[in-house]
């Protein structure tokens, strides 16, 4: 059986979603799917393809409770993406107050390039909760 693969892009601004992303990589190495954790900044198109699932974060950028949005290089990334629809993806942000409107405006910039059905995974730490790791299990089919 071939092994799975995982690809966790991130932006981050402080390093707490970095760190998110690291802690995404663990669990799913727990689970036995390769996975690689990579910024935005440093996105190849060609690697795509080695991947069965592709997380995408970053950092809730706006004023603490309103106006909550990805930043200008996080959007210039997503611009990027080819079609993900045979893909499995997720979206994962970390905030200080609430996330507000971030996974809605994520979404926006994937329009068209990948199904609506994504798991949104938050953290206010650097920290996976008993929730995200329910999630991520359903997200890679173990439960």
């Amino acid at each position: 059986m071939r092994m799975r693969n995982a690809a966790i892009y991130y932006l981050s601004k402080t390093g707490i979603t970095r760190q998110y992303g690291e802690e995404i990589k663990k669990f799913l190495e727990l689970q036995n799917i390769k996975s690689e954790l990579i910024n935005v900044l440093d996105y190849n198109n060609e690697e795509l393809n080695n991947f069965d699932y592709i997380f995408l974060g970053a950092w809730t950028h706006g004023l603490y409770i309103i106006f909550q949005h990805p930043d200008k290089p996080w959007i210039d990334f997503a611009k990027q993406l080819p079609d993900l629809k045979e893909k499995k993806v997720a979206l994962f942000t970390t905030y200080k107050l609430a996330t507000g409107t971030m996974f809605k405006k994520m979404k926006k910039h994937l329009k068209g390039i990948t199904d609506n059905n994504l798991i949104e995974l938050k953290s206010k730490s650097d920290q996976l909760s008993e929730i995200n790791k329910k999630q991520l299990l359903e997200f890679i089919n173990i439960i």
